[in-house]
């Protein structure tokens, strides 16, 4: 009997090293199949322990892209933590994701890095508008629900932020605040906008997010000598004061 239990042991030993030395190539190539809009040129290492180069999503090149085994952080769920890093020439993003067995992230944690607005699409909701300038991230966490938020916290700023295409207008810079749900509001996460810096349209409000329902209320102060912004809001109304404005509405994420 000891004999058989120690080559079950053995054996056990010899199939987890082979898994954990088990090339990352071996493993995404199945994966790219399904993965339509992920594409990439090369893999390195190990499933464990590796990297891609020529990684691009939906198109938008992202240059390499690094993950690193973290441990396990639910043993009866199979949750896992990896700790991913993506940089190339525009941008530079580090998180620690927790992922089910299927690849869906439940959390992203400690959030660091920054990004070209360019990068963030709101053709469905803005159409011909393009953004400018620089996103910082700064996230304690994110916590996800069928890849929809529920709760977080931290920072996100957004630097020499402007508009282009249809409209040409810049906002200097922006702070998205994210507050962790609360026992006033014990479902979703709250955030708080407001501008950083001067600018012909500034803007402060807040609203709060549950998975992909959402609810805003915001201020725009308009520079008083800018007689074209001025003419373009009275058309869409919301004045409350000299140059002051409110909006408030409810929406979807998708």
């Amino acid at each position: 009997m000891r004999k058989w239990l120690l080559i079950i042991g053995i054996m056990a030993i010899i199939v987890v090293l082979i898994a954990w030395r088990m090339p990352a190539r071996l493993v995404l190539q199945p994966a790219q199949a399904r993965l339509p809009a992920v594409d990439w040129s090369n893999a390195n290492g190990t499933a464990w322990s590796g990297s891609v180069d020529g990684f691009s999503y939906k198109g938008i090149q992202l240059g390499t892209l690094e993950w690193e085994f973290d441990g396990i952080e639910d043993l009866g769920s199979q949750l896992t933590r990896w700790i991913i890093h993506s940089y190339g020439p525009q941008h530079d993003v580090r998180a620690r994701l927790t992922l089910t067995p299927e690849g869906e992230i439940r959390r992203a944690a400690e959030v660091r890095g920054h990004l070209p607005a360019s990068w963030v699409d709101v053709s469905d909701k803005l159409p011909l508008l393009y953004l400018e300038g620089l996103i910082e991230l700064d996230l304690e966490h994110i916590e996800l629900d069928r890849n929809l938020p529920v709760n977080g916290s931290g920072r996100v700023t957004w630097s020499q932020a402007a508009i282009s295409g249809g409209a040409n207008e810049q906002f200097g810079k922006l702070r998205l605040n994210l507050v962790p749900k609360t026992a006033d509001r014990p479902d979703g996460m709250t955030f708080a906008v407001r501008s950083l810096e001067p600018a012909d349209i500034s803007m402060q409000g807040e609203g709060h997010i549950l998975r992909n329902d959402y609810d805003i209320d915001l201020k725009l102060e308009i520079a008083l000598e800018r007689d074209d912004l001025m003419q373009f809001m009275q058309q869409i109304g919301g004045e409350v004061g000299p140059g002051l404005y409110r909006f408030a509405w409810q929406g979807q994420i998708r």
